[in-house]
């Protein structure tokens, strides 16, 4: 369970909303400080789809110490559930993780078989997982996973709840959306009407060039939005938004074309960070509480900030836009992000 939805570099997006309240990650914070961590029931292991792990609360050091661990596995096991393949796009997982440190007592070995596991995920073919310690106490560390098969993630996910460090994990939040193209896109008839009024006419070698170019543009921003290559930046902000269906404003009452203009001015402020922001924005309507979830991910953190600031003065985010809790991470190699942690 986790947030609500707003958006910034691309397209799909929003305006200042307060916080579910539920509050991060979907149950109210009262509820969340009254867990007693000695109730030998908090771990994600304990409460993974209702079945126990054996997270308990007279653990032993050597309960969790590294001899205890098995290896990092070489390969991540193979899902027993059948593959779950969109029929365009990949799955895309954010979890959330607190730690229960009362449990960790000599859990180096608990620690660097975590990391293994997450190594292993991430050198598959075709997936790619970000871990990153989470800035502030909405939770202490997170992964971002993506990849073609919805079961290989979920997979991932029930191995890590199982694994020594999983049992002594307290779930804080979670997000599953897909990897889409946007609708309001330029189309090839746009860019052959465009060239037209420059006076590049078809069937001119100038007109071939042109619209041989805009193939290419438009071939390498589908690959992105589809199937994307993150790269390894130092920081990175996750963030739901929805677009308002109620009062006033109701996104969804407006036609295709009010859409598509007030879309188009949003992407092109987006345009002006792209040299300092990546972002990634997925589906989420049908799958999660919002309506989309936006990656972002920088070197310098004020970028994160100057992005959404800017964004917010659109129409389409002022007037059409709810975004939910805001959560920003320092981006580390698996073992880099378990030393961070103090738990290696």
């Amino acid at each position: 369970m986790l947030l609500r939805a707003g958006e910034a570099v691309d397209e799909q997006q929003g305006s200042d909303a307060p916080l579910p309240t539920t509050g991060w990650p979907g149950r109210d914070v009262r509820q969340r400080a009254a867990v007693d961590p000695h109730d030998g029931r908090g771990g994600i292991g304990a409460c993974h789809r209702g079945r126990s792990l054996g997270v308990r609360s007279d653990h032993r050091d050597d309960d969790y110490a590294g001899a205890r661990c098995p290896d990092p596995p070489d390969t991540v096991k193979e899902t027993v559930v059948p593959s779950v393949v969109p029929t365009e796009g990949w799955g895309v997982l954010h979890l959330f993780f607190h730690v229960r440190r009362e449990l960790l007592e000599g859990a180096q070995g608990a620690a660097r078989d975590f990391a293994g596991r997450l190594k292993a995920f991430d050198d598959r073919d075709g997936y790619q997982v970000l871990a990153f310690s989470v800035l502030g106490q909405k939770a202490d560390f997170g992964v971002m996973a993506l990849g073609p098969d919805l079961a290989a993630l979920d997979g991932l996910h029930t191995e890590l709840a199982g694994s020594p460090l999983g049992q002594a994990l307290l779930p804080a939040a979670s997000y599953l959306s897909l990897t889409e193209l946007s609708d309001y896109g330029q189309t090839e008839e746009e860019e052959v009407e465009r060239l037209r009024r420059e006076g590049i006419e078809p069937g001119t070698d100038a007109h071939e060039e042109q619209l041989a170019a805009f193939r290419e543009r438009m071939e390498a921003y589908a690959r992105h939005r589809l199937y994307p290559d993150l790269p390894q930046r130092q920081v990175i902000g996750f963030y739901p938004m929805s677009k308002r269906r109620g009062g006033e404003h109701n996104w969804y009452l407006l036609d295709f074309e009010q859409r598509r203009r007030l879309m188009g001015a949003h992407a092109q402020t987006g345009r002006r960070f792209s040299d300092r922001i990546t972002q990634l924005i997925t589906a989420s309507t049908g799958l999660d509480d919002w309506e989309w979830g936006v990656t972002l991910l920088a070197d310098d953190p004020k970028a994160l900030k100057d992005v959404v600031y800017t964004m917010r003065f659109d129409e389409v985010s002022a007037r059409y836009s709810d975004f939910g809790p805001f959560v920003t991470g320092l981006v580390c190699e698996p073992d880099e992000l378990f030393r961070h942690l103090h738990l290696t």
